[in-house]
């Protein structure tokens, strides 16, 4: 019976054997591993030793360099990288606004648990960041809280045009064919650049049919303007903001009329604006003609003989008349109203 379990061990051991040696049966392994550890550590600033937070941070082992661990530090400043293993690492703390740092540490095989590598103080740097372009469309109509505002390169038929062709192509005005502009059915003060225009009449109408649309920058429509504008009449305002560094420049006009009784008349006015200066002013002559004469005839029948009675008259009544007003303006600031 001995024999046989004897016989029956060895047998079973030399097929293990041979199992083994053909690839049949794999042997036992018994896996090795190595024990891991944490490294941890406190990051402040160099300056103020404040504790910082969200810096990030890199362990690369540097027999493996495809092995990186990472982690970052809390509120606190402090930060904790497990799974490390013995060996050598790299450490480095990088975060935006401080320069880079690194630490070489080692985790002897002997060490277990926790490795404190202690403080690490990072210096502050200057961050420059790369030009950035915003770019924005300007709406071509702003409705603000007393005014509505048209963009004047974005108001139709008024490219090459005149300043007369803008307010046409405006909703809330109406230009009848003689240039005359209505607001409301009222005729409105006319602006230009928040203050009111330096010509009248037909010296208004004829520079609104003239200075060329380009020179536009915007129209602003008001027809409740409010109590710091001297609005004349019930029409509101209607304002023409100039784009920068464009002037009126030098404009006017001149009139002469005559009549069957003997009226002539003639002027003109002018507006000259450089820069923040405008003059303005205008002058009048006219003669008034007025000469009469008279003839009358009256008969008297209640006398005997019958009496008549003849009598001429004549008057001269001619005059010179006229006017003239000169106007200056100073703008010292362009927050000047």
């Amino acid at each position: 019976m001995s024999r046989r379990c004897w016989r029956g061990s060895a047998i079973v051991r030399i097929a293990l054997v041979l199992g083994t040696a053909m690839g049949v049966v794999a042997p036992p392994v018994v896996a090795q591993q190595s024990a891991t550890r944490a490294l941890t550590g406190l990051v402040t600033d160099s300056a103020t030793a404040a504790p910082l937070a969200a810096v990030q941070v890199l362990a690369r082992a540097q027999d493996n360099p495809t092995v990186t661990l990472a982690s970052s530090t809390g509120d606190d400043g402090r930060f904790v990288i497990r799974g490390v293993t013995a060996g050598q690492y790299e450490v480095r703390f990088i975060r935006m606004g401080f320069a880079p740092d690194s630490q070489q540490v080692t985790v002897g095989a002997g060490s277990d648990g926790t490795v404190d590598i202690g403080t690490i103080r990072l210096r502050t740097i200057p961050v420059q960041l790369s030009d950035v372009q915003v770019v924005t469309e300007q709406p071509s109509v702003v409705y603000a809280a007393d005014r509505d505002i048209y963009l004047a390169s974005a108001v139709a038929g008024a490219a090459g045009g005149s300043v007369s062709d803008i307010l046409r192509g405006i909703p809330d005005l109406e230009v009848d064919i003689n240039g005359a502009v209505k607001l409301l059915g009222e005729g409105p003060a006319i602006y230009i650049n928040g203050r009111p225009a330096p010509m009248r009449g037909e010296s208004l109408t004829l520079f609104l049919e003239q200075f060329a649309a380009e020179n536009i920058e915007s129209i602003e429509v008001m027809p409740n303007p409010s109590p710091r504008y001297n609005a004349e009449g019930a029409g509101g305002i209607v304002n023409i903001v100039l784009k920068k560094d464009v002037g009126l420049g030098l404009s006017g006009n001149a009139f002469a009329s005559g009549g069957t009784r003997g009226q002539l008349r003639g002027g003109g006015r002018a507006t000259l604006q450089r820069g923040p200066l405008t003059l303005n002013g205008g002058a009048s002559l006219g003669l008034s003609g007025d000469e009469r004469s008279s003839t009358e005839l009256r008969q008297n029948l209640l006398t005997d003989p019958i009496t008549f009675l003849r009598q001429a008259g004549s008057s001269d009544r001619s005059n010179w008349n006229g006017n003239l007003d000169l106007g200056a303006t100073y703008r010292i600031s362009p927050r000047t109203e």
